[in-house]
């Protein structure tokens, strides 16, 4: 339904998430357009019950037919990963695993240690045997997007910002206040902000990674 909200006659989206639809666009044409045969796969996550019964689904308002409907247990709820591309799933990539929480929000049930164990001997493994250049399109989803390295910000101490600085390279003298330090640090750590735990050990196989623009997982 499309109705005025607030005095707003259209809909309007924030300038951040507009320019990340833009930057999507642009990287995946150029992909496309690319005198390489490129192949893009596409991963996500899902659930299902050992039941396959439903207490929520999308439907009509005014569709009598789902008013009556006895619903019976949905028993467990597992938790299912894989990859598809034109052609089907990639064959030997499907994850699926019982759900040990009762959350009702699958995504919780997911994490980093499993996902990026899934790309590493489910995911990579079957890449290699696909005899084109692979790029991997996923969505932004907390799992999926574990740092590389733990930001650190302006309230560490002085002795962590000295140890972020040794770890890259720079030198400094140790009897510098913490803020003439933090100073030092702040190039250094909005390079390091945006490195994925994923992107990176992808792309050292040589494989990309596009990133969904934000809510369109």
């Amino acid at each position: 339904m499309y109705k005025k909200i607030d005095q707003r006659k259209i809909i309007c989206e924030k300038n951040y998430i507009v320019r990340a639809k833009v930057t999507f666009l642009r990287k995946y044409l150029q992909f496309q357009n690319s005198s390489e045969n490129i192949i893009f796969l596409f991963l996500d996550e899902t659930w299902t019950y050992k039941n396959g019964s439903q207490f929520r689904k999308w439907v009509k308002e005014d569709d009598k037919r789902m008013n009556d409907i006895k619903i019976t247990s949905e028993g467990d709820r597992f938790t299912i990963l894989h990859v598809g591309y034109k052609d089907s799933f990639l064959p030997n990539c499907g994850l699926i695993f019982s759900s040990q929480n009762n959350d009702r929000d699958y995504h919780k049930t997911m994490n980093g240690e499993i996902f990026f164990d899934w790309v590493k001997t489910k995911l990579v493994p079957n890449l290699d045997k696909i005899n084109s250049k692979c790029v991997v399109v996923m969505d932004n989803a907390p799992y999926h997007s574990v740092l590389l390295e733990k930001p650190i910000t302006i309230s560490a101490t002085k002795s962590v910002i000295s140890g972020f600085l040794q770890k890259h390279g720079v030198t400094f003298d140790d009897k510098l206040l913490k803020n003439r330090l933090w100073k030092l640090a702040e190039p250094y750590i909005q390079n390091s902000s945006k490195k994925y735990v994923v992107n990176e050990f992808l792309n050292s196989k040589e494989y990309d990674v596009l990133r969904l623009p934000p809510y369109h997982c």
